[in-house]
């Protein structure tokens, strides 16, 4: 499959273990063809989502933060990698943060009937999780 594909760091640490593990899924990736990004999600700020259902009538939140910028790179990509560390029994909280801030995908395809990701890409669209804990 050659397409695009995101890697989401979740771990805080940007040269640990799950950055080596991501590291080494995206370079399967690219040489499968596939054009590749890595993003560090514990550089990036963004608040956490307020459950307002602000997204409810927009295709991105209303809440202006690095999150803006991320919408439409994920509904445009081919595939998605979320690479995470287990602490304290749980992902790291900005990992969490982040999943809840993709609420408007949710309530784009579910409240309005109108997915945010084109139809094309819903047939063909996959996702890896990795996950590690010592």
């Amino acid at each position: 499959m050659a397409g695009r594909i995101i890697g989401f760091l979740g771990s805080p640490l940007p040269e640990g273990n799950t950055a080596r593990l991501l590291d080494r899924a995206l370079k399967g990736a690219e040489d499968a063809g596939c054009s590749i990004e890595k993003i560090n999600l514990a550089t990036l700020c963004f608040e956490d989502c307020q459950e307002m259902f602000f997204c409810k009538d927009h295709e991105t939140c209303t809440m202006a933060d690095d999150m803006q910028e991320l919408y439409p790179k994920i509904r445009d990509a081919d595939g998605i990698i979320i690479a995470t560390p287990i602490m304290c029994m749980g992902i790291p909280g900005k990992l969490k943060s982040f999943m809840d801030r993709c609420q408007v995908f949710y309530m784009a395809k579910y409240l309005r009937k109108e997915s945010l990701v084109p139809a094309e890409k819903r047939a063909i669209r996959r996702a890896l999780f990795i996950c590690i804990s010592g």
